[in-house]
C-alpha cells in the first residue's frame, strides 16, 4: 500500500509525537486544524489532527502512488467514474483530472467533516465536474451508525471491529446501494477502499457487477471477516461475475487468482503505528478482459 521509506518516515514521525517532548513539536511542525498546503499539482486542504491521509500528504508528499498510476492509466477522457470512500478527496482530485471536463466523478463521503474538507477541496481546485454525495454505499438504503475512529479520519467505519481507535463516539448517517444510486446512470470505474466493508458495497451492486466496468479496490482479507463477510468468497464471486483479478504492483498489474490474495494478504503486517496491528491489505485492479501477464503502467524516464 506504501513503499518502505513512506512507512519509515511515518514510523518514527508518530514515535516522535508519541514521545514525552516530541507532541508539543510535532503539533508545532504541521497545524492542529484544517489548513491548505499542495500536493501532485493541486491545492489540498488537509486537517492536522488527522493521523491517516494528512501525514503521507503533508510530510512525505507521497499518498498511494501505485494507486495513482493505476488510475492515471485507466481512467480516459469523458469516462464515468465512482470514488467510494472518498475521504477528503485525494482520489477525487486525481479522478477529476483524469476525466477531464467532459467526464463526471461521483464520489461518496458520509463523514461530515471529511465530506466538508472534500467539498472545499474540489472547490479550491475548480473541479466542475464531481457530484458529491455525503452518504455511505452499503448494502440497504437508509439510515445506519457510523462509528469514527479518533486518530485516523480515514479509518471511520459502520463496523466498529474494524476501527483501531474506536471510543464509542458513533453518528447517524444515510446510505445507498449502487445498484439504487445507479439504476439509470452509466459508469465505468469503481474506486473503492472503506475499510473491509467492500463486501457489503458488492452486496447492493449485483447488477452493476453484470456491467462491463473496472475496480480499483483496497483489498484488506481480515476487514471484510470482521465485517461479517468471506474474502475468499467474495473474489470468488467477481470471478463469476467475469473479472481477472490482478495484483497492484509498484509498476505494473499481474493477474492473480482468489487463494493467491488472500494468501498475500496474510504475508503483509501492518505494524501498529500504522494504525492496524493484523495482517494487511494488498490493493488490486479488477477488469473483464485478461490482458498481459505484466502490464507496465508508467515507464521510468
Amino acid at each position: 500500500m506504501t513503499n518502505k521509506f513512506n512507512v519509515f518516515v511515518l514510523k518514527n514521525l508518530k514515535r516522535f509525537k508519541d514521545s514525552k517532548y516530541g507532541s508539543k513539536i510535532y503539533c508545532k511542525l504541521i497545524p492542529q486544524k484544517v489548513f491548505l498546503t499542495k500536493w501532485n499539482g493541486f491545492k489540498c486542504y488537509l486537517d492536522g489532527r488527522d493521523e491517516g491521509v494528512s501525514p503521507f500528504i503533508y510530510f512525505v508528499k507521497s499518498f498511494e502512488t501505485s494507486v495513482i498510476r493505476v488510475l492515471e492509466k485507466e481512467i480516459k477522457n469523458g469516462m464515468t467514474v465512482v470514488d467510494i470512500g472518498a475521504n477528503i478527496g485525494i482520489m477525487t482530485l486525481v479522478m477529476a483530472r483524469a476525466v477531464g471536463e467532459k467526464g463526471k466523478v461521483y464520489a461518496f463521503e458520509p463523514e461530515p467533516h471529511n465530506f466538508e474538507i472534500l467539498k472545499k477541496n474540489v472547490e479550491i481546485n475548480n473541479f466542475k465536474n464531481v457530484i458529491l454525495i455525503n452518504k455511505a454505499v452499503s448494502d440497504t438504503n437508509g439510515i445506519n451508525l457510523l462509528k469514527l475512529d479518533s486518530k485516523n479520519y480515514g479509518a471511520h467505519s459502520l463496523h466498529s471491529k474494524v476501527i483501531p481507535h474506536y471510543n464509542g463516539k458513533k453518528i447517524k448517517i444515510k446510505t445507498v446501494t449502487l445498484d439504487t444510486f445507479f439504476k439509470n446512470k452509466n459508469i465505468d470505474l469503481l474506486k473503492i477502499d472503506v475499510q473491509g466493508g467492500e463486501g457489503n458495497v458488492f452486496k447492493g451492486a449485483k447488477n452493476i457487477l453484470k456491467r462491463n466496468i473496472k475496480i480499483i479496490m483496497e483489498f484488506w482479507a481480515e476487514g471484510i471477516r470482521l465485517t461479517h463477510n468471506d474474502p475468499l468468497k467474495l473474489l470468488k464471486e467477481l470471478k463469476r461475475n467475469g473479472f481477472f483479478i490482478n495484483f497492484i504492483k509498484k509498476d505494473y498489474y499481474v493477474h492473480s487468482y482468489p487463494e493467491q490474495v488472500i494468501k498475500a494478504c496474510k504475508r503483509v503486517i501492518i505494524p501498529s503505528f500504522l494504525n492496524k496491528n493484523v495482517t494487511g491489505e494488498v490493493n488490486l485492479f479488477l477488469r473483464k478482459t485478461k490482458g498481459n501477464e505484466k502490464d507496465i503502467l508508467i515507464k521510468d524516464p
